[in-house]
């Protein structure tokens, strides 16, 4: 059986800052609300949005993706 890999936590959206990009953490519905600010405003720098959508479990694909490896 193949193991999946596990990252460390990162902070992707300072990272991106660091790079020039606007960015949002968003790990609940009510963190999406600057991105739609971001959406209806004038934009003048790329949006990242670092989503932690499913916490405890790789996401359903991946599981999917290595069921019987």
């Amino acid at each position: 059986m193949l193991d999946t890999v596990r990252c460390p936590a990162t902070d992707f959206a300072a990272i991106a800052r660091g790079h020039g990009f606007e960015a949002v953490t968003v790990r609940d519905v009510e963190d999406l609300a600057p991105v739609a600010s971001w959406v209806a405003g004038r934009r003048s720098a790329p949006l990242l949005v670092d989503a932690e959508v499913a916490r405890g479990r790789p996401s359903w694909w991946l599981e999917e993706a290595f069921r019987g490896h």
